[in-house]
């Protein structure tokens, strides 16, 4: 098993929430109008290119990057259905 350090963990997390935001959030609106189709794209987008930027910059296998971006996007996406309950 390899070890990661926490600053490259967060430094990771940090370039790969970079690279995937702005087209999230600035040039998907334009193209898709309906919110679901957002949400599936957008999200499907965001994991499988995070995918890449963890196991490119951690250096471990595509499962275990999958894995990763999965369990990281579906954090940030409940987290932020609950904060927008009424």
């Amino acid at each position: 098993m390899k070890n990661i350090s926490l600053p490259q963990l967060v430094f990771t997390g940090i370039v790969a929430s970079m690279a995937t935001l702005p087209y999230l959030w600035f040039v998907l609106p334009n193209y898709i109008d309906q919110r679901i189709w957002y949400v599936i794209i957008g999200e499907s987008f965001a994991v499988l290119m995070e995918t890449f930027i963890i196991g490119a910059m951690l250096r471990v296998n595509l499962p275990k990057s999958f894995l990763s971006s999965l369990a990281c996007n579906m954090v940030s996406f409940l987290t932020a259905l609950l904060m927008n309950l009424p």
